[in-house]
């Protein structure tokens, strides 16, 4: 779940500088936070407030991932690579956003 929020693909860590923290770590920590707190309401509330920050976030992780994947396994024009890694891409964040929801019992 922390994968493009605190580690990258290859286990590093990154978003470690404070100015990165509340797109990133914070963001995260703040709804892990809320969740425990065990008030829904305040939860949704704090979903709603963060999600975006998070989802650009992990955004920018994964058209990293998708260009290094479609670098073995995708020809075509520039359009089309283009095209592709956007279709990759949306498809990657979706199912994390899913995954989040569930995690955090926001859905």
């Amino acid at each position: 779940m922390l994968k493009w929020i605190v580690y990258d693909n290859v286990d590093e860590i990154i978003n470690y500088r404070l100015d990165k923290s509340p797109k990133a770590f914070g963001a995260f920590m703040t709804l892990l936070i809320l969740m425990k707190n065990d008030d829904q309401e305040l939860l949704y509330l704090g979903w709603d407030r963060v999600i975006d920050n998070l989802k650009a976030t992990v955004r920018s992780g994964f058209l990293k991932e998708a260009k290094e994947e479609m670098e073995t396994d995708f020809v075509g024009t520039p359009a089309e690579i283009k095209d592709e890694r956007t279709r990759r891409v949306n498809e990657k964040l979706a199912n994390w956003e899913k995954k989040m929801a569930r995690f955090f019992k926001v859905s």
